[in-house]
């Protein structure tokens, strides 16, 4: 669970619990409103919504209307003219019904990618070759395979807020294709995955190498229906103690490969 969906879940329990203690005022009510509605989006704007949690935003939702349309009412019944049964236990429901609502969002979160501890930033990039001809194995109608790379960069060469570097940005190239193919895969709905889509890294992308003389070069083979991006963190923490890592996908033997026209090479199951 992120911060924002933790102060939302909060500020949701505070305002099932507030009759208990005093009754809310109708700018109570609408002061609590516009704060639910404030870090929904704050959430969208600097989290992103994920499916998981959209029974949470509809709930959240149903409280901030009701409380709109009760405040048009004028003043309700006070905290001690409610009986003590529905004061409590109405609201004990309602934080039960909030912490039901959370579960799906802890347990499918977005994780955290591990910050590299080496004394180097760290640049990535990807790349595409032309395959040799004479493959001792065939790939019919496949002429082209990408890699993904990851190296020593240079810190002062960073720049955070350039558009060609996407410094941080997101775990996967393609994920409006990858993330289907990888739910689909696992036996899961092809939404199932997307909140990973706001999973974001610590590398550039493009930013000038860093300067030193030659570094020591390892490879990373995913698996059969891998990809070249699945061991991200460790790329990533190899990069930032002067190794360049690359990563070739393997046509037909990675779970999808999509080169940069579009091209989607799929798992060959054979």
């Amino acid at each position: 669970m992120r911060n924002l969906e933790w102060l939302l879940a909060g500020i949701l329990l505070v305002r099932l619990f507030w009759p208990i203690l005093q009754t809310p005022r109708t700018r109570q009510r609408l002061g609590m409103g516009l704060t639910v509605v404030l870090i929904l989006g704050l959430h969208a704007w600097l989290e992103g919504p994920r499916w998981n949690l959209y029974p949470l935003y509809g709930f959240a939702a149903l409280v901030v209307a009701r409380d709109v349309i009760f405040a048009g009412f004028g003043p309700t019944k006070s905290a001690s003219a409610i009986h003590p049964f529905r004061r409590t236990v109405v609201p004990t429901l309602g934080a039960a019904l909030v912490a039901l609502l959370v579960l799906p969002g802890w347990l499918f979160p977005v994780p955290n990618m591990p910050a590299p501890t080496g004394p180097f930033a760290v640049g990535t990039d990807s790349v595409e070759f032309s395959l040799p001809t004479d493959l001792p194995f065939p790939l019919e109608g496949i002429t082209r395979a990408r890699a993904r790379v990851w190296y020593p960069a240079e810190s002062s060469a960073l720049d955070p807020s350039s558009q060609a570097q996407r410094c941080g940005d997101t775990w996967l190239e393609q994920e409006q294709a990858m993330l289907p193919t990888l739910a689909t895969r696992a036996g899961l709905p092809a939404f199932a995955l997307e909140h990973l889509q706001y999973v974001s890294t610590h590398a550039c992308w493009g930013v000038e190498a860093a300067a030193g003389g030659a570094f020591p070069v390892v490879t990373f083979d995913h698996g059969r229906r891998g990809f070249a991006a699945q061991n991200t963190f460790l790329a990533e923490e190899l990069a930032s103690h002067g190794w360049i890592v690359v990563a070739p996908e393997h046509p037909e033997g990675a779970i999808l490969s999509v080169l940069r026209d579009g091209t989607r090479i799929p798992f060959n199951e054979t």
